[in-house]
């Protein structure tokens, strides 16, 4: 059995690898590398994070955006439209990792959100380089997870997440990278020549149950814990016995 983490969160190397070492439990983080050596928080994670953090706020998108109206982030609903806003804003521009974080700064003082504190906090944010060479060398398995956090469905354009990706995971964990997990659990079967092309050995899905010698290589199922998810849940898959019986 082995513990898998994915994305490679900050919060992943200051909480719980503490407790790997202590324990030493066997651990993969899958990395996602896009922003290892772009020290500021994740663009969509953050976006949502702070507009829910301001939810008692009204976000001025004429002011942000230079079109739009005032939008309450009272709601869920306003919040998502908020964010949808934002989203489209920087896919429309093509906006870089830098322009992104500009628009996140300028976002927080339109809802008068101190940034600069949000960010040293490092919420929101990937381990950097250093970090991730220090749970490689404490005996983590640092795997692949795309470089951009995403699977296109053209093959050129999959082949080369794989390849920065790994190229990013050897310059800083020495090992080659032939382990994959789906961003988001996003899986196609097309995907199966190419990563065969890349000589990757298995990928690892969302989907719960147990793995068998008939399983695909590359359908790897796993349990994913989330706040939803019970003790005795969590129990039944650990030992087996919920692969057996009816599920919800």
């Amino acid at each position: 059995m082995v513990i898998t983490f994915d994305d490679g969160n900050y919060d992943f190397y200051k909480r719980a690898f503490p407790l790997i070492k202590e324990f030493n439990f066997p651990v993969t983080v899958y990395l996602t590398t896009s922003y290892l050596q772009y020290k500021k928080p994740v663009f969509n994670i953050a976006a949502k994070y702070l507009l829910w953090k301001a939810r008692s706020k009204t976000l001025d998108c004429k002011t942000l955006l230079g079109y739009g109206k005032q939008i309450s982030l009272a709601t869920e609903n306003g919040r998502n439209w908020a964010y949808d806003l934002l989203f489209q804003h920087t896919l429309e521009n093509e906006f870089s990792a830098e322009q992104k974080n500009d628009l996140l700064a300028r976002m927080c003082g339109n809802l008068q959100i101190d940034y600069a504190e949000f960010c040293g906090k490092r919420i929101m944010q990937l381990m950097n380089a250093e970090e991730v060479a220090e749970i490689a060398a404490a005996g983590v398995d640092v795997q692949l997870h795309t470089h951009r956090h995403r699977v296109p469905l053209d093959e050129q354009l999959f082949r080369r997440e794989i390849q920065d990706n790994r190229r990013a995971i050897t310059n800083v964990a020495v090992n080659r990278a032939t382990h994959f997990c789906y961003p988001s659990g996003k899986h196609d079967k097309r995907f199966f020549p190419w990563m065969q092309a890349e000589d990757l050995a298995s990928a690892t899905t969302c989907e719960t149950a147990l793995s068998t010698s008939e399983t695909n290589r590359f359908l790897l199922p796993r349990l994913v814990d989330t706040c939803s998810l019970s003790e005795v849940e969590f129990e039944g898959w650990l030992t087996g016995i919920s692969h057996f019986l009816p599920q919800r």
